[in-house]
């Protein structure tokens, strides 16, 4: 460590012209290397396949209509708000266009979402206040609209 200080002075005496030195002092950049590591949690306070949180209140408390969607919900945490619902019946047609495009039946594919109820549940911070129905329904039409979103952004450009 002392010889990468000595260069870093070197190339600053170099570069600049002036005389300096560095003085490290060891034992205090051990204790408090130390202190450090000490206060870090070397266990995730969340779950490995949590990904989706929500925004703190301190920040959103900033800047309230930051945080709020002004046309689409997507996921559970807006989800039912008045303002957000005429686009719902949109998400319910793309929906249909889907099952209808790939000859897919809504029980096939509420049976085969089904299955993945709790590693979706997972990827959310905190609990989720659906019931396993509801949670069902929100991730077949999300999800649906979103496939079709995109894929009809994709053939249009």
């Amino acid at each position: 460590m002392e010889y990468f200080a000595t260069m870093a002075t070197q190339e600053y005496t170099q570069i600049y012209g002036e005389y300096t030195s560095v003085s490290i002092e060891d034992s205090d950049d051990e204790a408090l290397a130390k202190s450090m590591e000490a206060r870090l949690h070397y266990d995730s306070p969340l779950s490995a396949e949590c990904c989706i949180f929500k925004i703190p209140e301190v920040f959103r408390r900033q800047n309230q209509k930051a945080y709020e969607p002004d046309v689409i919900a997507i996921g559970p945490f807006h989800r039912g708000k008045q303002s957000l619902k005429p686009i719902e019946d949109v998400k319910q047609w793309y929906l249909l266009t889907l099952l209808s495009r790939l000859n897919i039946s809504m029980l096939s594919l509420v049976k085969g979402i089904k299955g993945y109820e709790k590693n979706a549940r997972d990827c959310y911070q905190g609990p989720i206040r659906l019931d396993q129905n509801e949670f069902i329904d929100m991730l077949i039409v999300d999800g649906c609209f979103l496939v079709e979103l995109f894929r009809k952004e994709t053939v249009l450009n």
